[in-house]
């Protein structure tokens, strides 16, 4: 694999095990990791339990009294200790009129502290108090915790699928900037119940050694099936249904072995039965870190970097916001479209029948060191 492209999954995925660490607090985080498959938790998620973080208020429900049902429903990936993040998400996207007049809803998602002390901590009372004030935080049944963002991934897709009323549901992280001028109008055109947009990943080879290993027993396959990166990717209403119908039960056990929440969603679309051959793959051109022109969405951004895209699509002064920008590169697919943008990437959807090389051993070789490059570079465990 080219070096640059082992760089720019490295910068990826340091990042991601830094931001992980934080929001899980950090003061508590590295103890508490030997006890996380104590505090795994998909509980059922009755409608009181899902609302007990929305202020009753009208405005702050997902629909409002005028009971127009969201084209789209953004949940905002974020956490304690975050409040900047989140207050530069509110100064931005989040006052584009596709959000205030609710053809977009947008809502924080949030679980809850593993214990009293840190239910008690700065961060937590902040977001706690935070909540009251803005009213756009949706708590759901699990337990905040570093390396449990599979089991928040599914308990949202199962609440979504239960409640949700929107016709796509967009999984964002908090440092991610959806450009609604070029998403909107993939969604409206949109005819299949079964989608699955995103930063397509292919032929990823599945690492077997470091903090994110997969070990054989729990997936054989020597690379991961096609899944979306993790900062932003959309899936149908329809979807997101059937593929919580066919997973009624959830191994916690397994979802904890597998690690990362992004490849979770793409193996669970792959191996559930008969979902493969009925899922529509919608590549959307994407910044791995950063962003670029032509962007879906500007991924893994730095602090004023989402004021600045949002300052330049309502004032057009075309501000220089994506400096030092990585670009992702995948590997192990033929043909690639340049499209809108000079440098943000993206498959042809016909890219992702085409079978993945075997994995070399110069290959494996490679991603066994860079498993454990990753495994040093986390700030523990």
């Amino acid at each position: 694999m080219p070096s640059h492209r082992l760089l720019a999954l490295m910068c990826w995925l340091i990042q991601e095990s830094v931001v992980t660490y934080v929001a899980a607090s950090a003061a508590a985080a590295c103890p508490s990791l030997l006890q996380l498959g104590q505090h795994m938790q998909v509980g059922s998620m009755s409608a009181g339990k899902v609302n007990n973080y929305i202020d009753n208020s009208s405005n702050n429900t997902i629909n409002n009294n005028n009971k127009t049902t969201p084209r789209l429903f953004i949940a905002v990936i974020t956490g304690p200790g975050y409040a900047a993040r989140r207050a530069e998400v509110r100064a931005s996207w989040m006052q584009d009129p596709l959000v205030r007049n609710s053809t977009v809803g947008a809502r924080f998602i949030i679980g809850h502290p593993r214990n009293s002390t840190e239910a008690a901590s700065k961060d937590w009372t902040d977001m706690e108090n935070e909540a009251k004030q803005y009213g756009d935080f949706i708590r759901l049944n699990f337990t905040e915790s570093y390396r449990n963002l599979t089991v928040k991934t599914v308990t949202l897709l199962r609440w979504f699928a239960r409640e949700g009323e929107a016709d796509f549901l967009l999984k964002l992280d908090d440092d991610t900037f959806p450009h609604f001028d070029r998403l909107m109008p993939r969604l409206e055109s949109e005819l299949s119940k079964a989608v699955f947009g995103g930063l397509l990943i292919k032929c990823m080879p599945v690492l077997r050694a470091g903090k994110w290993a997969v070990q054989e027993s729990v997936m054989p396959q020597e690379r991961y099936p096609v899944y979306a990166n993790g900062p932003a990717y959309y899936l149908s209403k329809g979807l997101v249904s059937r593929l919580v119908e066919q997973n009624p039960k959830v191994d916690l056990e397994k979802l904890y072995l597998l690690g990362g929440e992004d490849v979770l969603v793409g193996m669970w679309l792959n191996s559930s039965v008969g979902m493969n051959e009925v899922v529509d793959y919608r590549p959307s051109p994407a910044t791995f870190y950063g962003c670029s022109v032509g962007d879906v969405f500007s991924q893994n951004l730095q602090p004023d970097q989402m004021s600045c895209l949002w300052e330049n699509s309502i004032i057009n002064n075309n501000k220089s916001c994506c400096n030092n920008s990585t670009l992702w590169a995948p590997f192990g697919v033929g043909d690639w479209s340049l499209g809108l943008s000079e440098n943000a990437k993206w498959m042809y959807a016909s890219d992702i029948d085409v079978p993945c090389p075997p994995l070399s051993e110069l290959e494996a070789a490679q991603w066994h060191v860079f498993g454990d490059l990753v495994a040093v570079s986390a700030f523990c465990c």
